[in-house]
This record gives C-alpha cells, structure tokens and sequence, in this order.
C-alpha cells in the first residue's frame, strides 16, 4: 500500500502543490511502519482469534496494543468483546490472556492507564 501511495505514477498522475507531495510521502512513510503492525492485528487477532495460547514472540507489540484498544473500545462503548469463544467483560479479563494471547507489557501498560477504582 505504501509503495503504491509513494509511487512517481500516482504522483505525476495527479495535480498536486509542493505541499501535497510532502503529505503524501509523510503518509506512505507512516504506512510502512504500520501496516505490519496492522497485518499482525488481522491475523493473531482476528483471522485466529480462538487460539488464546499466542506465540507471542511471533506478534509484533503494536499488534497486541491495537488488539487490546479495539477491546478495550468495545468494552467502553458497551459492545461484546471477545477473543474467539472468550468473552472478555472486564480488564480482569484481558489480565488472564496476559503472557499467553497479549504481550505483558501491553497489558501492565494498559493497567497504568486503567482509572484506579
């Protein structure tokens, strides 16, 4: 995608000032950094989201972060959120998937987060 966004056709087939260029490079830019990230997301938690025993060391961070802010999202907006056939209802429940199907670091720095009850 980014390639494609970046690419001299896409730029001379359009009309754009010095200004939209810069714009366009910074986001083909922006895009190679995330869409591995994003890749990641869609395949550990989406495509197979029933597997709760992650290789985590397979799955970049950001990807465990993104996973964590949809349920989190979810959760706030009072959407089911799940991983798979788990239902997930509270942040005591993302802690249980800590170190098996999210990186402990996400979940420790989401709980920094977390208001105090």
């Amino acid at each position: 995608m980014a390639e494609f966004v970046e690419s001299d056709r896409v730029v001379s087939e359009m009309s754009l000032g010095d200004k939209e260029k810069v714009l366009l490079k910074t986001t083909a830019s922006l895009l190679k950094k995330i869409e591995p990230l994003l890749i990641g997301y869609y395949i550990h938690y989406m495509e197979q989201a029933g597997i709760l025993e992650k290789d985590l060391e397979k799955i970049p961070l950001g990807s465990s972060i993104i996973a964590l802010a949809d349920i989190i999202d979810r959760l706030a907006h009072g959407t089911p959120a799940s991983l798979g056939k788990h239902d997930i209802k509270s942040y005591s429940d993302i802690e249980k998937l800590a170190g098996r199907s999210f990186h402990n670091a996400a979940v420790n720095a989401l709980k920094e987060m977390m208001p105090s009850t």
